[in-house]
């Protein structure tokens, strides 16, 4: 599971990410912005998901590949989910499976 908050002018902070997610992942996720972890390109692609969480209200599923930082290519589904704190602020809760390496 991981939790992500908004960190100002667009950018995603992930708040909390359970040790089995970076293990999988090979890095360090939890405290670090989607600009410090990723590509330009994909931080932008990242950006947009959990932005479009927070603003929607609504959930996404994903499905998909990539390259992680150390054991190559990584399958996976993943359940986002919009959170409202009492403040107001919108966060995101998710939870990730990661597929045997293809």
């Amino acid at each position: 599971m991981f939790l992500v908050v908004p960190a100002g002018d667009g950018e995603i902070r992930y708040r909390m990410v359970a040790a089995g997610i970076e293990s999988r992942v090979g890095a360090r996720l939890q405290g670090r912005t989607a600009g410090e972890i990723y590509s330009p390109e994909l931080a932008t692609g990242v950006r947009g998901i959990y932005n479009r969480v927070f603003e929607t209200r609504r959930r996404v599923v994903l499905r998909g590949s990539f390259v992680t930082f150390d054991i190559g290519f990584l399958e996976f589904e993943a359940l986002i989910l919009p959170l409202r704190a009492p403040d107001g602020t919108m966060m995101a809760l998710g939870s990730m499976y990661a597929f045997d390496n293809i």
